[in-house]
């Protein structure tokens, strides 16, 4: 009696975790989730615009612990340790700002603001932001003409920052003539 042998299954090139990784990765270092507060804005009335990059599970289970989102701070905890400006730096300290953000700020937005960092946007909702943020996109773009990260295009000066975008259109209508 012959036996044949099974061959196996295709296996598919791309791994589930190797997937997970890089939708992860769509949105750490160059392409932060962001959300404007008017209500923490400054004197002229421009609202705080605050930054982060999505939450791992580690992160989740360290902010809410053992309590499973029974602690009180676990909000302002969130904001603390994932808040952070344009420039990549920490709005929050968790040792020096965790009471006031507890005690002394309306606890709406401190929960609003970390119910969005807790959802991390999905590959269609960020490019469904991007599409209506033309700012962004323009700076996704450049940063792909040249190779660099949406963080080094962010530390441009706006003139900077303009003038190249200038120069590539105009580098891409003479393209066009020839």
């Amino acid at each position: 009696m012959a036996t044949t042998k099974r061959r196996p299954a295709p296996r598919d090139p791309v791994s589930a975790v190797a997937r997970a990784r890089r939708h992860f990765d769509r949105f750490t270092g160059d392409g932060r989730v962001s959300m404007s507060v008017p209500e923490w804005g400054d004197d002229t009335g421009t609202p705080l615009v605050v930054y982060w990059q999505p939450f791992t599970l580690v992160e989740m289970f360290k902010a809410f612990g053992d309590e499973g989102g029974e602690d009180p701070r676990a909000f302002a905890k969130i904001v603390c340790r994932k808040a952070e400006g344009r420039d990549g730096k920490k709005l929050f300290s968790e040792f020096e700002d965790l009471d006031v953000l507890v005690g002394h700020a309306d606890q709406t937005v401190v929960r609003r603001l970390a119910d969005a960092m807790m959802r991390s946007p999905s590959f269609h909702e960020m490019a469904a932001m991007l599409e209506k943020d033309a700012w962004r996109l323009a700076m996704h773009r450049l940063a792909d003409r040249l190779g660099k990260t949406i963080g080094e295009i962010e530390a441009m000066s706006v003139a900077d920052f303009t003038e190249t975008m200038a120069f590539h259109r105009i580098r891409a209508k003479e393209e066009k003539k020839k």
